[in-house]
C-alpha cells in the first residue's frame, strides 16, 4: 500500500485491534482510491485468515470479536450465495439481454479494474443521488463475460452510512469485487430496487480490462 499518514496509521492500527465494519468504514474514508483498492484487495484475498490473524480478544473485547466473526461470515456467505445463484442460472440456461450500458437516473457508478498479483479486482463506488432509497441486494449483482457467461465472484463492501445493502439519498457504497478470469471485457449488471415501491432499476456497465 501507499505510505500512510499519521491519522491513517492510527485508524489502521485501531482497525487491526478491533476489526469491525464501522472501523473499516472510517479507515476507508481517509484513504485515497489507490489505498482503498490495495486495502480491500488485501482483505478480500485473506478473508479466510482474518479471524486468526487479528489479535485475539480478551474478556472485555469478546463483543468486538463476535462482531468481526459476523463480518467475516457475511463476506463468506455473500460469496457462497453468488456462486449458488450462478449455478442455478447456468442450469436454467439464462443469459442477460443484449449488452448495452444503462444507468438509472440519480445513480452514479464508477468501476476501476485493477490486477493485483494476477488477480482481477473491480474497485467500485456506487452513489445514490436520487430521492429514493435504493436496495443494493448482493444477489442481484451479476458479472458476465462478453458472450454472456455468468461469472462467480467474491466481494467486500462498505457504505458511508454503515448500512450494507441499502442506499439512502446521497448515500455512497464502495467495495472490491474479485474475479478469477482472464478477459479483456466484462459486463457488470446490478438490479437495484426502490425501497417501498419495489420498482427495479437496472444498472449495466461494460468494463474494459487493462
Amino acid at each position: 500500500m501507499e505510505t500512510l499518514g499519521d491519522r491513517q496509521r492510527a485508524l489502521f492500527s485501531a482497525f487491526l485491534t478491533e476489526p469491525t465494519l464501522a472501523r473499516l468504514q472510517t479507515l476507508l474514508l481517509e484513504l485515497s482510491e489507490k489505498q482503498r483498492c490495495d486495502l480491500l484487495a488485501l482483505l478480500s484475498v485473506s478473508s479466510n485468515q482474518a479471524a486468526t490473524n487479528f489479535p485475539r480478544p480478551n474478556r472485555t473485547e469478546s463483543a468486538s470479536h463476535s462482531t468481526n466473526t459476523q463480518n467475516v461470515n457475511q463476506i463468506k456467505q455473500q460469496t457462497v450465495e453468488s456462486q449458488r445463484e450462478l449455478e442455478a442460472h447456468e442450469a436454467a440456461g439464462t443469459a442477460p439481454d443484449q449488452f448495452s450500458s444503462s444507468m438509472p437516473a440519480g445513480v452514479a457508478l464508477t468501476v476501476t479494474p485493477q490486477i493485483i498479483d494476477g488477480q482481477l479486482f473491480f474497485h467500485y463506488t456506487l452513489e445514490n443521488q436520487s430521492k429514493d432509497t435504493l436496495l443494493t441486494d448482493i444477489l442481484r449483482l451479476r458479472l458476465f463475460d462478453r458472450v454472456g457467461n455468468r461469472l462467480a465472484f467474491k466481494i467486500n463492501r462498505a457504505s458511508r452510512d454503515g448500512y450494507i445493502g441499502r442506499l439512502e439519498t446521497n448515500g455512497v457504497e464502495y467495495g472490491l469485487i474479485g474475479i478469477d478470469v482472464d478477459e479483456e471485457v466484462l459486463v457488470l449488471e446490478w438490479k437495484l430496487v426502490i425501497q417501498g415501491s419495489g420498482a427495479p432499476q437496472l444498472l449495466r456497465m461494460e468494463v474494459q480490462i487493462p
